[in-house]
């Protein structure tokens, strides 16, 4: 496979981020899961929620067929930072459930996200682009680039999460 560099260390880096991000959700005991920590944020089970929401649609979007790109496969990867240096509104397809959501139910449904992801990145060629899809801001993007947005969107959230864990824990 052409990607198997990019393969080795997207797979790791993923890894590392989702074991941080199972870390972090141990640290909330069941009740304040659905807690709301203060005005206008989503509760912690939201914010998981919506981790795995976008998750899911990226890695839908990374198993699409894709065509060759004539381009280095990681060069939009600096841009997703800047996309995600600022509170961002979710579009409304990845916008998390608003009833309550067991610790259980969570994790179940990441780890069939998580497996799918890493499944995904051992078995596709990540160089290609995903057919009938361009990111807004970015175009036309790689599923490797896909790869990292799960990456870095996840990063934040699990950062968001650490936050919210240190004001309900106080």
């Amino acid at each position: 496979m052409p990607n198997s560099n990019y393969a080795t260390t997207t797979l790791m880096e993923f890894e590392a981020t989702i074991a941080n991000l199972y870390q972090t959700i141990d640290s909330f005991p069941e009740p304040l899961l659905n807690t709301i920590p203060f005005a206008g944020s989503w509760t912690p089970a939201q914010v998981i929620d919506h981790i795995n929401l976008a998750n899911s649609l990226m890695l839908e979007l990374i198993n699409n067929p894709g065509k060759e790109s004539n381009r280095n496969p990681m060069e939009k990867v600096e841009l997703y930072t800047s996309l995600f240096s600022g509170k961002e509104e979710a579009p409304d397809f990845i916008l998390p459930s608003s009833q309550p959501i067991t610790k259980a139910e969570l994790l179940s449904k990441l780890a069939d996200t998580n497996a799918a992801i890493i499944n995904a990145i051992n078995t596709t060629d990540l160089s290609l682009i995903p057919l009938d899809f361009e990111y807004p801001e970015l175009g036309e993007v790689t599923r490797l680039e896909l790869c990292h947005f799960i990456i870095l969107h996840t990063q934040r959230h699990t950062r968001q999460l650490q936050n919210i864990v240190k004001i309900i824990s106080g």
